[in-house]
């Protein structure tokens, strides 16, 4: 590079971090920590907006819901596929509220839904090798058995 070319990159680069707030010795892009409020340093939270209305299940969907339910238990895409307007998410959402609100009438005394019972969760796969790894009780370990063995003879 010539001078003026360097001494032009050189003032494109102060005016790129000034305009982005990250000060010319900060090349790792972290940013400068922001100045806390005035009042008692809390800082104010972006509002939260909603971004989209929310869909409610309708009754012939969750009809489907119910049906799908008793055929094919756990099996979220194929509900999915069954009921077809909702995703495997929303389904998954759905039965947790469903399954909530069954075990809190079932415990009240009621019975809003006959005959639903709540499918098992799958069952939970092992670690093929835990954290921490335990020794077997009363089996001697290569370097426990060795050192054991040497001082009871």
């Amino acid at each position: 590079r010539t001078d003026d070319a360097g001494a032009v990159a050189s003032a494109a680069m102060v005016a790129r971090q000034r305009a982005s707030g990250t000060p010319s010795g900060n090349r790792s892009g972290a940013r400068a920590p922001k100045p806390a409020a005035a009042a008692g340093g809390v800082q104010v939270r972006k509002p939260y907006t909603i971004t989209k209305q929310r869909e409610r299940w309708t009754d012939a969907e969750h009809e489907k819901f119910l049906e799908a339910l008793k055929i094919h238990g756990r099996a979220w895409r194929k509900i999915e596929e069954y009921i077809g307007t909702k995703t495997t998410v929303q389904i998954r959402s759905h039965a947790q509220k469903f399954f909530s609100k069954l075990e809190r009438e079932q415990g009240a005394g009621g019975s809003g839904h006959e005959g639903i019972a709540i499918p098992p969760p799958r069952p939970k796969r092992k670690p093929a090798h835990p954290y921490p790894r335990k020794a077997a009780t009363g089996a001697a370990t290569a370097k426990g058995g060795a050192a054991a063995a040497a001082g009871a003879a």
